[in-house]
């Protein structure tokens, strides 16, 4: 029944957490001229969403391979938002290319 009872409270939680909003990431978003996925460059995404509700950009530094040196790269962050009957989806794109793709909340 301990078991049980934990499986069940864990399964609370998860939903809690998806439903207060917070981001899950996924590899891939279904846009109107196709699919997403992480590896894509910022022109196929405009192409298959079309342009973005918010846009964001900044430099970060990153250490390289060897552990030993940085280097700068280029983060840009869009924002979708498909409207209240679907979920907005927020890409994370380094030096131009989809490093993740998050779901987030229903939109507006």
């Amino acid at each position: 029944m301990n078991k049980f009872l934990f499986f069940l409270a864990a399964c609370l939680l998860v939903v809690g957490f998806v439903e207060a909003g917070f981001a899950v990431e996924s590899s891939t978003c279904r846009c109107t001229n196709g699919i997403v996925s992480t590896g894509d460059a910022m022109v196929e995404v405009i192409a298959k969403c079309g342009e973005p509700t918010m846009k964001t950009q900044r430099e970060e530094k990153r250490l390289g391979p060897d552990k030993k040196d940085f280097s700068i790269v280029t983060i840009d962050e869009w924002n979708y938002n498909f409207g209240p009957n679907a979920f907005m989806y927020a890409f994370r794109f380094v030096d131009g290319r989809v490093e993740r793709i998050d779901s987030l909340d229903y939109g507006y």
